[in-house]
């Protein structure tokens, strides 16, 4: 990981597989995270939970300021 200890990367993801329903994606994003040492469990699944609560906190203050949200 060129000297990295955490990656964090976001990316387009294509599934080439013959399913266009709304119960199948056929293309998202991706949220990536490596570790360059081992660490606990919990402690992967607690900075997962914090980063996303982070992630979607954001979005919705996004989304109320520009009044798409009430």
């Amino acid at each position: 990981m060129a000297g990295f200890e955490r990656v964090f990367e976001t990316g387009h993801v294509y599934r080439a597989e013959p399913h266009a329903t709304s119960r199948h994606l056929t293309e998202y994003y991706s949220l990536d995270l490596e570790f360059g040492s081992l660490m606990a469990q919990r402690t992967v699944i607690q900075l997962e939970r914090e980063l996303l609560t982070y992630i979607f906190d954001r979005v919705k203050q996004g989304l109320c300021e520009s009044g798409s949200v009430v």
